[in-house]
């Protein structure tokens, strides 16, 4: 799959809880690809109008190996083709009819391309580690943040009800910071490794550097074994700190719930089982 006049810059956007969105430089995006990408290669939906002024077709495609010559702005991405399916998800209850199969022509005009989750860059196995430690946290509080708009306040009770979510913004926050670190922790562990396999140093991605610097953490820019291995232990650090303070935050979170579930008759299950959950989130930091 060849596509020319690719622009400088693309959108990069993440899902719930953080929904955050930024404008990434394509030259950064395709030099993190291995990091993200080696293990299973993205989906990606390539979208095209076959005539002008005509809906958009959409195909989906396995793609991987990206060679791009910035000069004429063109990428080349190996690609295979995904076939259809039925939806058989729960709720499927209006089958989408089925068609031929999309032909794709050799040449299109503009297109768009979606590609499928940017996963962390880690080594093998260290996403499902990374994932464990800060998907419980962030799934709690998601479901908090969702109850508590639709809880019907008492009198008297409303300071509480915002001090309930400051405390839950202050968690998220901690929340957000260990999952900074621990994937920066992650990747200089990687290339420590293999800088000791070959030169003896390393180049950090520049995202990992930005995040470092974020949190006062300078790594030079050619960095030796030695070096990362200082830098590691200061991360390690700094997360220890931030998770002494996320496990006395949640403690006090929790109590707080605890409260002002007592205090409300409007959605107390539910803000009972969103407490509990807070409260084993506490016991497991």
């Amino acid at each position: 799959m060849e596509l020319r006049g690719v622009e400088e810059a693309i959108t990069r956007f993440s899902d719930r809880p953080d929904r955050e969105a930024s404008e990434v430089d394509l030259r950064d995006f395709l030099a993190r690809w291995d990091g993200r990408f080696a293990e299973v290669p993205p989906n990606a939906v390539l979208s095209y109008a076959v005539e002008p002024d005509t809906a958009p077709v959409q195909v989906v495609v396995e793609i991987s190996r990206p060679r791009f010559d910035e000069a004429t702005s063109t990428i080349v991405f190996a690609a295979e083709r995904v076939g259809l399916t039925p939806d058989r998800l729960e709720g499927a209850d209006h089958p989408v009819e089925e068609h031929a199969e999309i032909v794709v022509p050799a040449r299109t005009g503009p297109v768009s391309v979606l590609i499928d989750s940017e996963g962390p860059q880690v080594e093998k196995g260290q996403i499902a580690t990374l994932d464990a430690a800060t998907a419980p946290t962030a799934r709690a509080i998601h479901d908090v943040k969702t109850l508590l708009p639709s809880v019907e306040v008492p009198p008297g009770q409303a300071e509480a009800y915002d001090e309930l979510n400051d405390r839950l913004e202050s968690v998220t926050a901690r929340s957000h910071v260990m999952s900074e670190l621990n994937g920066a922790l992650m990747e200089l562990r990687a290339a420590a490794s293999e800088a000791t396999r070959n030169t003896g140093e390393v180049t950090l991605y520049p995202a990992t550097r930005a995040v470092l610097s974020s949190y006062d953490i300078e790594v030079p820019q050619l960095a030796a074994v030695a070096e990362l291995e200082s830098t590691m232990d200061t991360i390690e650090s700094k997360i220890d700190t931030v998770a002494g303070d996320q496990e006395s935050e949640m403690v006090r979170t929790q109590a707080l719930l605890s409260n002002f579930t007592r205090a409300t008759d409007t959605a107390s299950n539910s803000l009972k089982t969103a407490s509990d959950s807070l409260a084993r989130i506490a016991r497991d930091l």
